[in-house]
């Protein structure tokens, strides 16, 4: 640890007595209080980890689980903030390529690349996604959300690899309840308004109906002013939008719950997402210039980590004569639309005589994301990009899960999923040249990918009651995927003729693979004492994430189909967990600890001279620690004290990897194509042993929640979360100096209510330290960087993306 750890230590040890425990649960809610002078105990949490309700304390997974109150505590409205609170998981958005991404300790997928599908999925009402654009949109009106750790490819659809994180929104209410919500954010003048129908339609049927709008003016300040662009020599304006991401959001939830029976239940979730920011870059700031301590393209450009970014509008005489860049003048922009619908079906198949429960899932998902983004990141004005990405998705699960008497129980199922993607750069400036003497367009390639594909799969569980207290459970999950891609120019400028392949010539890239991952658990359930729950597991698992085609790649002259294909990325390993409860279920204290091995680990090398995105598989990556959580309620009425820490060590076990850019021959790139040490020009490194990126060695948490009686009805809780991450290399590819130190970060909401009234009142902190951290893999500079692989190599510069700063917040809600 660092020497921050130990105050870490002191602090969580007086605050919970003592830091045993779990998974990295940091879920906690108050438990209910009966009748004056009743004993508490933990309120049980209900988790879906199985596909299946069970407790929390019993199921054999590494999960961590936040309810309905916790996550409104802080408002958690993003993905993005739910990784700071969950140790190990790091969530971020980003510029271009996948538009974002999720790891999960130290394994994740490259945001640079809009082939990869995520390692860590997300499951919204049981609807798959794997496309890192989903981070783009907010999420609201939660009942629950789940983070698995680890493989989990038995119970959902295709790849998570490295874990899943699983929103489950509010189901309807069987009463009528109307809820009212505005929160007003005052560093980033957010502003958010909810409204919330929900109740019975008829004796049969429920409605909920969830809206949400949400403008937020802006965190980071774009300093950027008038600039002469090199090639038309005008005058470059300052840009138009100050403040970013400038950001406007709507998302609505219509949902609908049908029982006519007994046996039979259906409900229909239909949902969609519209937001508009300022920027296509997400706010990519350069923050290390090693080279020159100032940007080599934009020497104003200070590379101070401050939230304070150099971005201009596209030139107007350029953006008026690209078919692209004139929807909002050239003004830079991100805008995303996404409509999904799920239908779960279950029937009770008891009507028919059968032990059984029938689940039919039926899902359908759409976005689309538009952005115009300026890849220099600078005032320079160097270069622009648009991107053009539409993904859609139809898919069907069905599974049975029996219900028998005697000991043996099973689930049995199958999965299809039907996909197109496609990515278009109608717009793409690589370098500053004239316009083109044919076309009199500034561009210097246009180019479109399309990738349609499916997966089927087949899956089993054998469910196996040993003894009273000691329960087997074995199956697998059978996957077959196939991916039919291709890449073409659409256009290029004619002075670059010779760098591309003809116009019309498509890359064709077909990807098919077959794979097998089988998963088994033991788990004991001794029966000993009257006040403790216990709950002992190992588990092997095994996971897989398709390969694929690299959909923004560059279709160069000497480009090859082959060159653009990855192949799949597969892990095993093992867990053993402990679950427990004590003192009258007043202490609640897990643990787990993991190793696991991924094989062809799925890695994007960007080089900034060519803006090209260079595909390849890591032979070998490990990760390998242990998770602790406790959870004390202790004899003062209204108090909850919670605790987390957590061991990751991720390293990359055999990778003969690309040169960061500017790495030079003393600096360890001094190996060839094949691997091995050359005399002439390095182009790649040994990176074995390295660590993986995000992948701190230690985090931790330490916090309470006391909700106590101030007279008059009125009643108080306030809630305070102190958070640890060690530091952390976010280099994909070992640059030793990208290194994110050490922070803390607290995290305190206060809430006033008076029982029993329709009104509650929140303050709301976040990131009260106002530290400055990246969740994300850094990027080079375009055009950044020079001599890699020679004695006298030249670093690149780096951008990457930020959290927000220090939030302070208030919310007033209103329930009827």
């Amino acid at each position: 640890m660092t020497p921050a750890s130990p105050v870490l230590a002191r602090t969580i040890a007086g605050a919970c007595a003592a830091l045993l425990a779990t998974t990295g649960i940091a879920s906690t809610a108050f438990a209910q209080t009966g009748e004056a002078g009743a004993s508490r105990t933990i309120e049980e949490i209900v988790v879906t980890a199985r596909k299946r309700e069970e407790s929390l304390q019993t199921v054999p997974v590494a999960v961590s689980a936040f309810g309905a109150a916790q996550l409104q505590r802080y408002n958690i409205s993003d993905l993005t903030k739910l990784g700071q609170m969950t140790p190990q998981l790091f969530v971020s958005e980003s510029a271009t390529g996948n538009n974002g991404s999720l790891s999960i300790r130290g394994i994740g997928s490259s945001s640079t690349s809009s082939g990869f599908d995520q390692a860590v999925s997300i499951v919204l009402d049981g609807l798959q996604y794997d496309k890192g654009d989903i981070l783009a949109q907010g999420y609201f009106d939660l009942a629950r959300v789940e983070v698995l750790k680890g493989p989990q490819a038995l119970f959902f659809g295709k790849n998570n690899s490295a874990g899943v994180v699983s929103l489950t929104s509010a189901d309807p209410t069987s009463k009528t309840e109307l809820i009212g919500r505005y929160g007003h954010e005052f560093k980033a003048n957010e502003n958010w308004y909810e409204g919330i129908v929900s109740g019975p339609i008829t004796d049969t049927l429920l409605g909920r109906l969830a809206l949400r709008y949400n403008t937020l003016r802006g965190f980071i300040r774009n300093t950027a002013g008038a600039t002469i662009e090199p090639t038309t020599g005008e005058t470059v304006p300052p840009p138009r939008r100050r403040n970013w991401p400038d950001k406007k959001e709507f998302l609505g939830r219509l949902t609908l719950k049908y029982a006519p029976s007994d046996a039979l239940a259906l409900k229909l979730k239909v949902g969609g997402a519209h937001s508009d920011t300022a920027g296509g870059s997400q706010g990519l700031e350069p923050f290390s210039c090693a080279a020159l301590g100032r940007s080599q393209v934009d020497p104003g450009e200070d590379c101070r980590a401050d939230w304070r970014i150099r971005q201009n509008d596209v030139p107007p005489s350029i953006a008026a004569v690209e078919p692209t860049l004139n929807e909002e003048g050239g003004r830079l922009f991100n805008k995303y639309r996404a409509v999904n619908a799920v239908l779960t079906t279950t029937y009770d198949m008891q009507a028919l005589g059968i032990p059984a429960q029938l689940t039919s899932v039926t899902g359908y998902a759409k976005f689309k994301r538009r952005a115009l983004y300026d890849p220099d990141f600078t005032q320079a004005s160097l270069f622009f990009g648009t991107e053009d990405v539409k993904n859609r998705s139809i898919s069907q699960e069905l599974r049975i899960l029996t219900a028998l008497d005697g000991p043996l129980n099973a689930m049995v199922g199958g999965f299809y999923q039907d996909t197109h993607y496609s990515y278009s750069s109608p717009d793409l400036r690589l370098v500053p040249l004239p316009a083109d003497p044919v076309t009199g367009r500034y561009a210097t390639i246009a180019r479109s990918s399309v990738t349609d594909g499916y997966t089927a799969s087949a899956f089993g569980q054998l469910i196996w009651k040993l003894t009273d207290t000691v329960e087997f459970t074995g199956g697998a999950r059978y996957s077959h995927v196939v991916k039919d891609s291709y890449l073409v120019n659409d256009y290029f400028h004619s002075f670059t003729a010779p760098l591309w392949r003809p116009v019309g010539d498509k890359l064709v890239g077909d990807f098919s693979d077959d794979d097998i991952s089988p998963e088994a658990t033991l788990t004991w359930r001794p029966k000993w004492r009257d006040d403790a729950d216990l709950a002992i597991y190992g588990a092997y698992k095994e996971g897989f994430k398709a390969g694929g085609f690299s959909n923004n790649g560059l279709a160069s002259a000497s480009q090859t189909a082959a060159g653009l294909l990855f192949d799949s990325e597969r892990v095993s390993g093992f867990e053993v967990g402990i679950k427990s409860t004590w003192l009258d279920r007043t202490l609640r204290m897990n643990a787990v600890a993991y190793s696991y091995k991924f094989r062809d680990l799925q890695v994007n090398f960007f080089d900034s001279a060519t803006l090209a995105y260079n595909l390849q598989n890591a032979a070998e990556a490990t990760t390998k620690g242990a998770e602790l959580e406790v959870e004390w309620l202790p004899p003062i009425e209204g108090l909850n004290l919670h605790g987390t820490l957590s061991y990751n060590r991720a390293r990359y076990g055999n990778f003969i990897s690309y040169c960061y850019t500017g790495q030079s021959l003393a600096a360890g790139c001094n190996l060839g194509d094949d691997g091995k040490p050359t005399a002439g020009v390095g182009t790649r490194q040994d990176l074995s042993g390295t660590p993986t990126p995000l992948a701190p060695r230690w985090t931790a948490s330490g916090g309470f929640n006391y909700e106590q009686g101030i007279g008059g009805g009125l009643r108080f809780a306030l809630s305070a979360d102190a958070n640890y991450t060690d530091h952390y290399l976010f280099s994909q590819f070992g640059r030793p100096d990208i290194v994110q130190k050490s922070f803390w970060r607290l995290d305190a909401g206060l809430r006033l209510f008076e029982e029993g009234s329709w009104w509650e009142l929140k303050l709301i902190g976040r990131n009260l330290t106002n530290k400055y951290f990246y969740s994300i893999t850094s990027v080079d500079s375009p055009q950044t960087g020079s001599g890699t692989g020679t004695a006298n190599a030249v670093l690149a510069d780096q951008v990457g993306v930020a959290n927000r700063p220090r939030e302070i917040a208030i919310e007033v809600v209103a329930r009827f």
